[in-house]
């Protein structure tokens, strides 16, 4: 009889056990790779769809950027909408509006298939506090449905074959601070405002009590449109050379002429308080202003760097469908007549824009611009609407002129003349934005040239009819002249959800 150790030590029969051991392990690794095999197809085919989700989110805010730029559509319109289900209009979860399908029902994407994938938008206004991360300006303080800073929130959600991704960005309108009808920003604010003499001169209304309509429309609406503002503005601080303030050569240059009224916002009371009053009985005075906003960065020689405006202007220049008209042709500049170019830059092809139709219009003169360099001369009947800008030189308008929008005259040795017959209509904002360092020619940035005498009833001046030059601020005309110029709106803060 064998010992169990022998018997243990048998290996016979050792080989078939081993053999089912190693057959069913292959088998399971097999079945296993099968399986992986079997699942990446479907990896990939996650991935693939993932990634056409977000495609479509992106198409989704692109389609969305298309809406908000056209002229017929209204931000605070959009924002009264039908709201979003569930959102509720608390603090912490403010109001959304759909900018999709009937009752929030999703879209496909223009031009192409359901199959190709479908999306869903909406917008709200940026109330929150948490916002200002987001949007970089400080929180909207018009409410749920009512846009004041030009600024929204975006979140656009894509989905294919079940799939789906988020897309929140910022969309606002880019445009320079202008706290005054009039803006006189740059390192120079110098007004030549004709001879001291009761109703001997140009008569001249800065109004920023911001209308919603035309203020010529007996339907007119008056602060219902945006804030307050003042009549004129300007930097804080003083002026390099000058030993006074912006502020108190702007009032000085006013006191000397008597025909004015300086309508908007009273620097010193609280906002939305109006001062409706002729500038020369002291009490126009609190409507103009230092405005920090205004203020630029100067260099340690007190050369001029930049500021909101002049960053603005740049900004435009590398836009798309900006036509930078280089109007200096024998050192006459431009001279449109009536709406037709005439002299020697008489085939210039240019567009002023309508109400219905804004343009960015953009003027420039020399780089270095010598004394009163004209680079456009506006005669005749002329009106335009959108944004007119002039560069390194002068602006001068002569009749009947008007413009809905905004007005800039940027860069060295700027300025804008009224005429002394003139009937002059501004519905927006102007900016002036002098950045020459030191006084230059000519020494003015603001001109209205003397006119005959002038009487407040109406009557004849010398046989010719009375003379103005007015600027109303008007947030409703601002927001309308941007409307359909894609150039000044910006998406940011783009991020996935």
């Amino acid at each position: 009889m064998k010992s169990w150790a022998g018997r243990f030590r048998n290996e016979g029969g050792v080989a078939l056990p081993l053999a089912l051991f190693v057959l069913v392990s292959l088998s399971v690794l097999v079945l296993a790779f099968l399986s992986m095999g079997g699942m990446e197809p479907q990896i990939a085919r996650n991935l693939s769809d993932t990634a056409q989700a977000r495609y479509v989110a992106d198409a989704a805010i692109e389609w969305a950027f298309d809406q908000l730029a056209n002229p017929a559509t209204t931000w605070s319109t959009v924002l009264a909408g039908p709201q979003v289900a569930g959102t509720g209009t608390s603090a912490s979860n403010p109001r959304a509006a759909w900018m999709t399908g009937a009752n929030g029902a999703a879209m496909t994407v223009p031009g192409l298939a359901p199959t190709s994938g479908t999306f869903t938008v909406t917008v709200r206004n940026d109330t929150l506090a948490a916002d200002t991360a987001l949007t970089g300006v400080a929180a909207d303080t018009g409410g749920a449905t009512t846009d004041l800073n030009d600024t929204l929130i975006l979140t656009a959600a894509g989905t294919y074959r079940g799939l789906s991704r988020q897309i929140q960005v910022v969309i606002n309108r880019r445009l320079p601070p202008m706290p005054g009808a009039l803006n006189c920003g740059g390192l120079q604010c110098d007004f030549d405002m004709g001879v001291v003499s009761d109703w001997t001169n140009h008569h001249f209304h800065s109004n920023g009590l911001d209308y919603a309509q035309d203020p010529l429309d007996p339907a007119n609406m008056i602060g219902v449109s945006g804030n307050m503002k003042y009549a004129i503005a300007g930097p804080t601080g003083s002026q390099a050379g000058t030993g006074q303030s912006f502020e108190s050569r702007m009032e000085n240059a006013l006191n000397k002429h008597q025909i004015n009224e300086m309508d908007g916002q009273d620097q010193t009371q609280p906002p939305g308080t109006a001062v409706v009053s002729r500038q020369y009985d002291g009490a126009g005075g609190k409507t103009i202003a230092g405005d920090s906003t205004l203020t630029s960065k100067v260099d340690g020689s007190g050369n001029f760097l930049s500021n909101p405006t002049s960053n603005f202007v740049n900004m435009l220049k590398g836009q798309p469908g900006v036509n930078i008209l280089q109007s200096i042709t024998g050192g006459g500049g431009v001279t449109i007549t009536n709406g037709k170019t005439t002299g020697a830059n008489k085939n210039l092809s240019f567009d002023l824009g309508t109400t219905q139709s804004p343009t960015i219009s953009y003027f420039v003169g020399d780089t270095n611009p010598s004394n009163n360099d004209r680079v456009l001369s506006l005669k005749g009947t002329n009106s335009g609407a959108g944004i007119l800008i002039v560069e390194n030189g002068t602006l001068l308008i002569y009749d009947s002129f008007r413009w809905d929008g905004i007005i800039i005259l940027t860069g060295k040795n700027v300025a804008i003349t009224f005429d002394k017959v003139v009937k002059a209509d501004v519905y927006g904002a102007v900016i002036l934005n002098e950045t020459q360092n030191g006084l230059d020619t000519p020494n003015y940035e603001l001109q209205l040239q003397k006119n005959c005498t002038h009487s407040e009833d109406g009557s004849a001046c010398g046989g010719n009819d009375d003379s103005w030059t007015k600027m109303y601020s008007s947030s409703q005309r601002i927001k309308q002249a941007q409307q359909g110029i894609r150039s000044v709106l910006r998406l940011s803060g783009w991020r996935e959800i």
